[in-house]
């Protein structure tokens, strides 16, 4: 007798109820304390971390709420306020010239930190100071973190080729192959 299992039994066999796979196991929760506190720490300049950046940005809107018939939620107001200071603080750098004043970056007290909406804006203003490093978009328009040369060109382009085409940007870069600027 052989041991092999015949077509009826392989049949047989695919026919019957099969068990069902194991549970799969779920992820182990990931800490993200130290992964903020990694970036917060983060020097944009000398002297300058994103943490404090954060605290500006706290000291600078901690009053401020949202409403429902603003134009944007304040988060996303935050970190264009960070991402402004950010760009400050690059461009003092590479010129040499003094920042623009902002708020002192303070750390609240224990007591102020247990507000709740001074806690949320605390937090608010961290993470939009975190994003606005940490994003390669920047949201501030004419100013740039890498060419500041570039707010001072003309937001219109003309195409040789193309005269009926023009372009209007924000930014563009200061040498060209397709087009010239307008003067």
């Amino acid at each position: 007798m052989s041991h092999h299992p015949t077509w009826l039994d392989s049949t047989v066999d695919k026919l019957k109820p099969q068990p069902a796979p194991p549970p799969r196991p779920n992820a182990p929760p990931v800490d993200q304390t130290e992964w903020r506190n990694s970036v917060e720490q983060k020097p944009v300049v000398p002297d300058l971390t994103v943490h404090d950046v954060g605290l500006s940005v706290f000291g600078e809107t901690r009053s401020l709420r949202d409403r429902p018939s603003s134009n944007e939620p304040i988060g996303s107001a935050r970190q264009k306020i960070a991402q402004a200071m950010i760009n400050d603080a690059e461009l003092s750098h590479r010129t040499g010239k003094p920042r623009n004043k902002v708020h002192d970056p303070v750390e609240p007290s224990d007591d102020v930190l247990r507000n709740p909406e001074e806690r949320a804006a605390y937090e608010s203003s961290l993470r939009a100071a975190r994003e606005a490093y940490l994003n390669g978009h920047d949201p501030t328009p004419r100013i740039s973190t890498r060419d500041p040369r570039l707010a001072a060109l003309p937001s219109r382009v003309r195409f040789p080729l193309a005269p009926s085409l023009a372009l209007t940007t924000i930014r563009f870069p200061v040498r060209m192959r397709l087009g010239t600027p307008l003067g």
